[in-house]
Parts: C-alpha cells; structure tokens; sequence
C-alpha cells in the first residue's frame, strides 16, 4: 500500500539507518541486529505514523517495541523447552 508518506518514511529509514543499527545492537545484541533492523523497516513501511513529526525517535519506539516482543518470544520459548524436557535417565 503505498502512500504520499511513504517515499519520505524511506528517506528517514536510510537517514536514520547507523543510529537504528546501533540501537538494534544494544537492545538485542549483535547476532540478531540485523533481523531487529529489517522488521522495523518493515512495519514501519506497513503502518506509518498517523501524525507527521520527526522520525528518529518514532523509529527508535518501533524497534524497542519489536526488541520487547521477541524477547518475550524468546522467553516463553526457553520455558517451553524447559518444562517439555525430561530429567536425564528417566
């Protein structure tokens, strides 16, 4: 869905990119950087903001939400794994 925000929502992402980059490592280390980076472009792409305002830290939001929600997968994942193990030799 392309809107008239859009072209200028893709300039602020390539602006913004090294202080996004930097942030998605901080928040969920360097292995999944890069994976924190791409789904907050994407969803911001998919759901720009509704009011018009700076951008970088309406990115910064985006990319903290997302870093919240997969750490919160990750948990529950790691639980999940935990209480379907079997205690050894049993």
């Amino acid at each position: 869905m392309a809107t008239a925000m859009q072209p200028s929502l893709e300039h602020e992402l390539r602006t913004h990119g090294t202080a996004l980059r930097r942030l998605a490592r901080q928040l969920v280390g360097e292995q999944h950087a890069d994976d924190l980076l791409q789904e907050t472009a994407l969803q911001a792409l998919r759901s720009p903001p509704r009011q018009p305002g700076p951008m970088a830290g309406w990115l910064a939001g985006v990319a903290r939400h997302l870093a919240r929600r997969h750490r919160r997968t990750e948990q529950r994942r790691a639980l999940r794994e935990q209480r379907a193990a079997r205690p050894e030799g049993g």
